[in-house]
């Protein structure tokens, strides 16, 4: 009997979002059953922290499965391969450089040969499609990016469309024991508040006018926060987006706003960029030495 308990501990591995900042809030993570979302408007990067998440995910070997709902697979493979293999000064529509292809081929091999990854890319997906897929594959972890995008039950609105696809999503998580990551994107609302939503508590976003009333355990607010300037080693002026993320556990949790930068994909907190900057600098040194020395 013990040792099913254990075992059932085990599988019921904390999810981590793999930046130690946010995954120290809970206690070393988050357990199975829980619904999560991530949420911002249009082009602040939510799918970017999605990604992040899932790379983390699969790093520690947890089966995870991506439903994008909107982009063609191509995008979003694009997307994916731009964030794993940090290319400078790539955008994930943008085309690779050639001279970086031996690292996006390596990328591109990471997932190919990545038993425990799935990335589904379907339009108008509904909910009973994604349970039976649950059901059979038995991830540790789905994503559905986004939720605006799924075959929505009939309702007298879209907001309660929203709702009760929600709580029908949260009832899959709670059955099968897995976590759902859902992206909601918030740029069609308009809000009775300011643009600000490192100030929207939580229960202003459950009452259905923000967000859906039956919202998850998390909440990640994504927002933009204007840019992040510094000069490197080499008195080169270097400039990033910066992020806030707001971090929301139900109503009687907290709400902690956080600063990151947004360097190539990756949400890298702020205090951590000078050192990122000096070990690539040193990182370029290296290989131009070596580079040289094959010359030679």
């Amino acid at each position: 009997m013990f040792e099913e308990i254990l075992d059932s501990y085990f599988r019921k591995t904390p999810f981590e979002t793999g930046i130690s900042e946010i995954d120290n809030l809970f206690n070393r993570g988050i357990t199975k059953g829980s619904l999560i979302t991530i949420a911002g408007r249009q082009g602040v990067g939510k799918t970017s922290f999605a990604i992040s998440i899932c790379n983390h995910l699969l790093e520690k070997d947890m089966k995870v499965r991506y439903f994008e709902l909107k982009r063609c697979r191509s995008l979003v493979e694009r997307q994916f391969i731009y964030v794993k293999s940090q290319i400078e000064g790539v955008g994930c529509a943008s085309e690779f450089p050639c001279h970086e292809w031996e690292k996006i081929t390596e990328t591109m091999a990471y997932y190919d040969n990545k038993e425990t990854f799935k990335l589904v890319c379907k339009t108008n997906i509904t909910i009973d499609e994604i349970e039976q897929k649950v059901k059979e594959e038995q991830p540790d972890v789905v994503f559905i990016d986004a939720v605006q995008f799924l075959e929505l039950p009939q309702a007298p609105d879209s907001v309660e469309a929203i709702n009760i696809a929600v709580k029908k999503i949260k009832r899959i998580a709670a059955e099968n024991n897995l976590i759902v990551v859902l992206i909601y994107q918030l740029a069609d609302i308009k809000y009775p508040i300011s643009d600000d939503l490192s100030d929207v508590k939580f229960s202003e976003l459950k009452d259905g006018k923000l967000f859906v009333k039956d919202l998850s355990e998390v909440l990640f607010c994504i927002k933009n926060a204007g840019v992040y300037s510094i000069l490197d080693k080499n008195n080169q002026k270097q400039t990033f987006l910066m992020r806030n993320i707001s971090i929301l556990k139900n109503e009687f949790g907290f709400d902690i706003p956080c600063r990151y930068v947004l360097k190539n994909g990756h949400f890298i907190a702020e205090r951590e960029i000078e050192e990122l900057l000096e070990k690539e600098e040193d990182e370029k040194s290296v290989n131009k030495t070596k580079k040289k020395s094959k010359k030679k």
